[in-house]
Formats: C-alpha cells, structure tokens, sequence
C-alpha cells in the first residue's frame, strides 16, 4: 500500500524509499542513494547488524563481512541488496513491474519483487557509503537427510508462508528433480528428525498451495 500510494500520487515522485519497522536509515542515508538515481533504478544500501556495526545484517554470498564487500567493489556493489531493508526504487522500475504481491505476506515477498525486477532487467546495487541497519538475520539452519540443510520455521504460520512463497517463487526456475529433492528435505527433516506430524501437513498444504497461479491467504487458519 505504502508503494502503491506514493507511486499513484499527483507528486509524481521520482523514486520511492522503502523500509520495515525494525531497521533504522543513517541520516546520510537517502542522499547518499538519491544521487545514483537518474542511472541507477534499484538501489540499496548498506545494511549493519544493529547489534554489532562491523558486521553486515544479511550475508554477502555467504561473508558477513562489511570489509569484504567493500573491497569487492568501489562505491558500488552489483547484483546484491538486501531487498525492502531502506531500498530505493526508480519510477521507472514500479512502472515496469508493478506492486508487490500482498499475499505473497511474509518471508518471500521482498524476494518475489527482486526476482520480477531482475526478469525485468533491472540490476540491484548497493551503495557501499549509505548506511542502514536492521536485526541480523535470525534465519535458524537445521540438517535433514544426510546432513543436507534446510530452513526451521518457527511456527505453523510462517512456515505455510516461507514454504509456500519458495515454490511459488521457483516457477520457470526449478526442474522436476529440484521440487521432489525440496520435498524430500523437508519432509524427512518435520516426520523423521523433529517427529511433527502436525507440521508436515502444514507443509503439505503450503507445497501444493505454491503452484497455483495467484498466491492464497491458507496461512490464516494456522494462526489460531
């Protein structure tokens, strides 16, 4: 809505700055982002761990070292950003792609909007001298079959969320083999390791939910 009614105003902005409620822009922050805007139509910056400023909050291929990323490039970063988390968007880019997809809540929404900004040809960078910080990533990594790693939900309703968001995200992107090995995952990790019955029909519903063409709201009933 926040998107939607900034890019649908008399205004005509040039661009829209989007955050979440837990992350906390650097005063230079904006200005820092706006002055790439005319060539630059995906444009994020830097994000610091709140509870430690040498380290990023979200992982830069695998490092959460700000040093690395900064030494990888000049003042600018391409093909990452950390999405939503004090992103500033081009016109051009929400005229492009549209709006997020609000059923698409939670836990695989940002990325959605990455992965349509991408197909689109719009490139993400992160400017490496404006400065965001946000929580760092409470992600919990857990080992199904064979060691293999896997995301731990912490309930019933994001659970249906980040499961269902994942196959919907990988339409046109996943073979069949990719799907069944998803399955098997994660089904091994909820009725073999952890022994949730309950959970596994909660990832049953979010798996098959994910195909269709248009998100649903299933993740309401676990919510209770």
């Amino acid at each position: 809505n926040g998107i939607k009614t900034a890019h649908e105003s008399s205004e005509c902005f040039d661009g829209i700055w989007v955050m979440d409620d837990d992350g906390k822009p650097d005063i230079h922050c904006l200005q820092n982002l706006v002055k790439y805007l005319p060539e630059y139509d995906y444009l994020a910056p830097l994000v610091i761990a709140i509870e430690d400023s040498t380290r990023l909050a979200f992982n830069y291929h695998g490092s959460f070292s700000i040093k690395q990323l900064i030494e990888t490039s000049d003042k600018l970063t391409p093909d990452y950003a950390c999405p939503f988390n004090g992103i500033l968007y081009s016109r051009k880019l929400v005229d492009t792609i549209g709006y997020p997809i609000p059923q698409l809540f939670i836990w695989g929404d940002e990325l959605n909007y990455t992965i349509r900004a991408k197909d689109a040809g719009f490139i993400p960078y992160t400017v490496t001298d404006a400065f965001h910080t946000h929580p760092s990533d409470r992600m919990k990594i857990a080992k199904s079959f064979m060691g293999k790693e896997v995301i731990e939900v912490p309930n019933k309703w994001k659970g249906y969320c980040h499961w269902r968001n994942t196959i919907f995200n990988s339409k046109g992107r996943w073979n069949i083999y990719e799907y069944l090995r998803y399955y098997f995952l994660i089904s091994y990790y909820l009725v073999i390791i952890k022994k949730q019955l309950s959970m596994f029909r909660v990832f049953n519903h979010a798996f098959f939910s994910g195909f269709k063409k248009i998100p649903d709201d299933g993740y309401r009933k676990y919510m209770k």
